[in-house]
């Protein structure tokens, strides 16, 4: 790799755009992308871990800075809480890192996610 270089950003980040709120235009939709960027996080190599986890929960909260939009919380919510009931330990956990992480940030802060949240405690993995 050259250029000084040692990890360079993955085509699927330049696809966004700085703002992602509704009234900026933006390339693609992160619900479209998510489950990608949840996949990914599973993945060996810790810098695309950080980039996917801080790019999935820094978007979200941009999308609820002004105000709630619930509709697409819903659907993010649905994406996310369906991956809390896979089998593959390491997508679970990552689902699992990634709620906490938005309702300690209290952008989830609702009893759905709270819930969610318990209920991954009883998941068939030990860990």
């Amino acid at each position: 790799m050259g250029g000084g270089e040692r990890h360079p950003k993955p085509s699927v980040f330049k696809m966004y755009s700085k703002r992602d709120d509704e009234n900026a235009p933006t390339n693609t939709n992160l619900g479209e992308n998510l489950g990608l960027f949840m996949d990914l996080q599973t993945f060996g190599d810790r810098v695309l871990r950080k980039l996917c986890f801080s790019h999935v929960v820094h978007s979200i909260q941009r999308m609820n800075m002004k105000h709630k939009n619930d509709a697409k919380n819903r659907a993010l919510q649905n994406i996310i809480f369906s991956m809390l009931q896979n089998k593959d330990e390491g997508k679970t956990k990552r689902a699992l890192v990634v709620l906490c992480d938005l309702h300690h940030r209290r952008v989830w802060f609702d009893e759905r996610t709270a819930n969610a949240i318990s209920t991954a405690c009883f998941h068939s993995s030990s860990r």
